[in-house]
């Protein structure tokens, strides 16, 4: 669950059902769910609410270079913008990066993007 304000209470579980049908928004949000980014105060700025429910990559995009992330948590966040196709990234050096957790997610969010969430 996530707290925008006091009076605010946007549930992930939404935020993925207005995702549905975009396979690359869905791993996107996957990542940021499964390795828990998702509930950083910083993040909490891209989930809006008007006109309705939906995470807002643009702007992350263009904030991304001030957050105040670990290493590891700025890796998973472009990991995320290039799954939604905001950002180009080598996922392929950034997966070199994580560690045995975030790793996981990357990759089933990489399955979710290619259709295949069932590859394991």
């Amino acid at each position: 669950m996530k707290s925008t304000s006091e009076t605010d209470v946007i549930y992930v579980d939404d935020l993925h059902a207005w995702a549905k049908g975009d396979l690359r928004t869905m791993a996107a949000l996957q990542l940021l769910d499964e390795s828990n980014l998702i509930a950083h105060i910083w993040i909490d700025r891209f989930i809006k609410t008007d006109p309705w429910l939906h995470f807002d990559f643009d702007a992350m995009k263009r904030q991304i270079r001030r957050a105040p992330f670990s290493g590891a948590e700025q890796s998973i966040a472009e990991a995320a913008l290039s799954l939604a196709g905001k950002l180009d990234v080598d996922l392929g050096s950034l997966a070199l990066s994580l560690d045995q957790t975030n790793l996981t997610a990357l990759l089933d969010a990489i399955a979710q993007a290619s259709g295949k969430p069932e590859v394991r």
